[in-house]
């Protein structure tokens, strides 16, 4: 277990630190949303590349899933991006420390998504709901997860590390928890499957969602007004037992796979 630890703190520094260098430097003469398309290819994707190399793994595993799989995948994965904004919003209310974490969580969301420039909302939403999931997919469930599995690591302590350090990527503090359970649902997802496309397609569907239709249709330049804490409380109890029933169901409907 300690080696299977090990190796994803080494993955997650190592991807920390090219994402800063690579970001910054393509950040310097590129928009923000053109430069983060590039930061995802060169630092994410080739260091998962990279990876599988040193590490002597085969290809990623890409076995297709029935119809029914990549539905549930997809609706729980709704379920979850809704989980998440009102565990964040319910967590600013109870947590006033955390509202500045929020408000600049959002305020980065407007200035990827909502430029004057149709072009580079395009391509903003390019790199959020395509680029993303599959770079990060391929990283953190395609080559990090079979390391910590072939490392000796539990599957289940495996999991929740591979989701901690998904997670912790991210560096926001008021998305930890709720990211943590991304991670480790696609995780799960994708042992329990033995294929890589539920995680990259169920990520895809997340980020669409949390990414790019919610901040158009929900978040406007007005000021808003927050539910109040117990609302915000009962809509994250009902959506948090969704969640979880989903996962059950999903549990009965994958297919039995090993994934090495």
């Amino acid at each position: 277990m300690s080696k299977g630890l090990g190796i994803g703190v080494a993955v997650f520094l190592t991807t920390l630190l090219a994402n800063i260098i690579i970001g910054t430097t393509f950040a310097a003469f590129l928009p923000q949303q053109v430069a983060l398309i590039f930061t995802q290819i060169g630092a994410v994707f080739l260091l998962a590349f990279t990876l599988n190399k040193v590490w002597d793994q085969e290809q990623v595993p890409h076995q297709p899933l029935g119809a029914g799989s990549y539905l549930v995948t997809i609706i729980a994965l709704f379920a979850v991006a809704i989980f998440a904004n009102l565990f964040m919003a319910a967590l600013a209310e109870l947590v006033p420390a955390l509202q500045a974490s929020k408000a600049e969580y959002e305020k980065m969301v407007r200035g990827l998504l909502r430029s004057e420039d149709f072009w580079l909302n395009v391509s903003a939403a390019f790199a959020v709901a395509l680029v993303a999931p599959v770079c990060e997919e391929w990283l953190f469930r395609g080559a990090l997860l079979r390391a910590q599995l072939k490392a000796g690591m539990g599957v289940s302590a495996a999991i929740l590390a591979n989701g901690f350090l998904f997670s912790a990527l991210h560096l926001n503090p008021i998305g930890l928890i709720p990211l943590w359970l991304v991670g480790s649902v696609l995780a799960w997802a994708t042992v329990r499957t033995g294929s890589l496309w539920v995680a990259i397609i169920g990520h895809a569907a997340l980020n669409t969602l949390n990414g790019v239709i919610f901040p158009w249709l929900i978040w406007d330049n007005a000021v808003e007004t927050t539910p109040e804490l117990s609302h915000l409380l009962v809509a994250l109890s009902v959506f948090a037992l969704l969640v979880f029933g989903l996962i059950f169901f999903a549990n009965r409907i994958y297919p039995r796979r090993h994934y090495e």
